[in-house]
């Protein structure tokens, strides 16, 4: 281990890069059985000493970015402790902002006093209750290829933008200038130079893309109108290259698209319009008028983050729905999983939980399920469970999970909601907290008043 050590500070001190660092190998893994050309996916591998070193490097910038305060929280992806479901979260939080937008009279300072009677009198006649907050328009962007088509050059310039150490800004663009890769694809071999994007098997490209997405996020706060919903500014929400624009208007998201387009490109990423979708929300009259927004088609709902998103104000309506619906498919297919197996319970209880659930319950913690759904569910796994065990109609439903050892749906559903409260004040994320903090005041919230239900019926305290 101190011969490692003092190799890689070796590197550092004499900023020679080791050729083996330059180079990579590309392997051709197949997507299925019987593949045609396209039909490939590339996985590259690199040398372990550079994956160390470069993992070292990633954790210094990631503390310089911190304790300069340069760290963007709305973007999840690549940081500790970040969940897909965060940014879930946050837009079910931005939606029922707007929909249900606090009711306010817009008011300014009169020039003179006036009593307390006179002043209330003067105010309900001159400034009429009004809606804030009433519209949303959501953006979901896909860029094209976007690990690929990271603009070299500009990379480096925001590396020095900033303030990384100028050895290691000049070891990344030692490695960069003269990486290479040699693809393996059947019985050839053949060794290629790599001039655009982030460099594939490397522990710091994920850092360095980090940083692509914040001079992005960055433009946008500055050039875009800003959405505010509760205080908290939202003008976009990332996860990696997976991205959500939110603005008031179809005007401002239109300008906020334009603003995005132009700084991207700057960095060689593209947005891909015809993967691209829109939602409106709460705006009258736009939903007839707006078909299309950029070029980006306005749509009932979308995918996002494996998540199907609505236009409604239960964004997850959808979901649930596709659930439930995915659940008694794979119930139906339980018999074809298990009925030839030497050990039926075992096989069965693998299927279940470990497959088939799994696959289902992704972002359970940040849904509000309607008894009659929870229900439902319940009574799909039971019939699951009394074909795993073969078990009569008569057999209780208690007796049916105690032999397979699973909780009860509804506790279930319990559970990820504490689990998803904990991984949000444990993390680092201030921004999702603060969110966490907004939504648990608010006694109108979706959310809150499930939690508030549970807390009622199973006599928590708070």
């Amino acid at each position: 281990m101190g011969v490692m050590l003092e190799c890689l500070n070796g590197v550092i001190e004499a900023e020679e890069v080791p050729e083996s660092w330059t180079k990579s190998r590309t392997k051709m893994i197949k997507k299925i059985g019987k593949p045609t050309w396209r039909d490939f996916r590339p996985i590259a591998l690199t040398n372990v000493s550079y994956k160390i070193f470069m993992t070292h490097i990633r954790e210094q910038i990631e503390r310089h970015l911190r304790i300069n305060n340069l760290v963007r929280e709305n973007q999840i992806g690549f940081t500790e402790g970040g969940r897909i479901e965060f940014n879930h979260f946050m837009l079910q939080f931005a939606v029922e902002g707007v929909l249900k937008g606090k009711i306010v009279r817009e008011e300014h300072m009169l020039k003179y006093p006036l009593t307390k009677y006179a002043w209330e009198n003067r105010r309900r006649r001159l400034y009429p209750l009004t809606k804030v907050n009433r519209g949303l328009v959501v953006v979901a962007l896909d860029y094209s290829k976007a690990y690929d088509s990271v603009n070299r050059k500009s990379l480096i310039e925001t590396l020095i933008k900033y303030k990384i150490d100028p050895k290691v800004i000049d070891l990344i663009y030692k490695i960069y200038r003269n990486d290479t890769t040699l693809i393996k694809f059947m019985e050839e071999e053949e060794e290629i130079e790599i001039t655009s994007g982030i460099r594939q098997g490397c522990t710091l490209s994920t850092e360095l893309f980090k940083l692509v997405t914040y001079e992005i996020m960055r433009e946008l706060d500055e050039k875009g109108e800003d959405f505010v919903v509760e205080d908290i500014r939202m003008n976009s929400l990332f996860f990696a290259d997976d991205s959500l624009i939110l603005a008031r208007t179809v005007e401002s998201a239109r300008e906020k698209i334009k603003i995005i387009a132009e700084i991207s490109k700057h960095f060689g990423l593209h947005i891909n319009e015809e993967k691209s979708k829109a939602l409106i929300y709460g705006s009258r009259g736009h939903k007839e008028v707006a078909k299309e927004i950029e070029g980006i088609k306005v749509v009932k709902s979308l995918k996002y983050l494996g998540l199907e998103i609505c236009d409604e104000e239960d964004i997850f309506r959808i979901q649930k729905e596709k659930i439930i619906s995915e659940m008694r498919v794979l119930a139906n297919a339980t018999f074809y999983a298990i009925e030839t197996s030497c050990d039926r319970v075992l096989m069965g209880k693998l299927w279940w939980k470990s497959l088939a659930l799994p696959k289902v319950f992704l972002g359970l913690g940040v849904m509000s399920f309607t008894t009659d759904q929870v229900e439902a569910m319940q009574v799909i796994e039971n019939t699951v469970f009394r074909q795993i065990l073969r078990a009569s109609c008569l057999t209780p439903n208690a007796v049916l999970r105690g032999e397979i050892g699973s909780s009860r749906m509804e506790n279930r559903m319990i559970e990820s909601r504490f689990l998803f409260v904990k991984s949000i004040w444990e993390g680092n994320n201030e921004m999702v907290k603060e969110v966490l903090r907004k939504v648990m005041e608010n006694t109108g919230n979706s959310w809150n008043k499930k939690n508030e239900s549970i807390f009622r019926k199973n006599r928590f305290d708070k």
